[in-house]
């Protein structure tokens, strides 16, 4: 019973995460248009894809709020598995949350947050040479194995903006070149 607490918390964590990249968007005022699983987790694509004006704070905050959140939360996943092989409540969660567990939630959040960070360095570069983001980066995600769920929301838009239905724009992201982002990281 414990390992099934043990996979709700990683997925409520997995959720968490990208919530808070919904959050920090939706501050500054970009909407999702699809989300979905992808090979290792899961992934939105938002509109800030349509205008590559970003306010100065958007992509620090999209890497530094999903992975404090993570970060937060791996102390349950921690307690959680520690109980899972046999340790009781009480010294699972002083395990939980000894320094030497908390420093290592920050770096395990870090690394989960590596593709976030890949974006926010990539992303300014990629916008002043792509001629459209938003099929760049569905293309990036297909890379990676995305299944897309197109929000009501994303459905209008991009019908909007393209005159087609999601799911073929979602086939015509598909006719371009694999991105490199080697290529905007140099």
């Amino acid at each position: 019973m414990v390992w099934l607490l043990l996979v709700a918390v990683i997925l409520i964590t997995a959720l968490v995460h990208e919530l808070s990249h919904v959050l920090v968007a939706r501050r500054f005022g970009y909407r999702p248009l699809a989300w979905g699983p992808v090979v290792g987790g899961a992934f939105i694509i938002f509109d800030d894809t349509f205008e590559p004006d970003w306010p100065r704070f958007y992509w620090p905050m999209q890497l530094a709020v999903p992975w404090l959140a993570t970060a937060a939360l791996l102390p349950l996943a921690w307690l959680v598995g520690f109980r899972a092989a046999g340790v009781d409540w009480v010294d699972a969660a002083w395990i939980a949350i000894s320094p030497t567990f908390l420093v290592l939630s920050l770096l395990v959040s870090a690394s989960a947050s590596l593709g976030d960070l890949i974006l926010v360095l990539a992303m300014p570069r990629v916008a002043t040479h792509e001629a459209d983001l938003t099929l760049w980066d569905m293309r990036l995600h297909q890379s990676f194995g995305a299944w897309p769920i197109f929000t009501r929301y994303g459905q209008e838009a991009l019908l909007r903006r393209y005159g087609e239905p999601a799911r073929l724009v979602w086939k015509q992201a598909r006719r371009l070149p694999r991105p490199s982002l080697r290529r905007w990281l140099r």
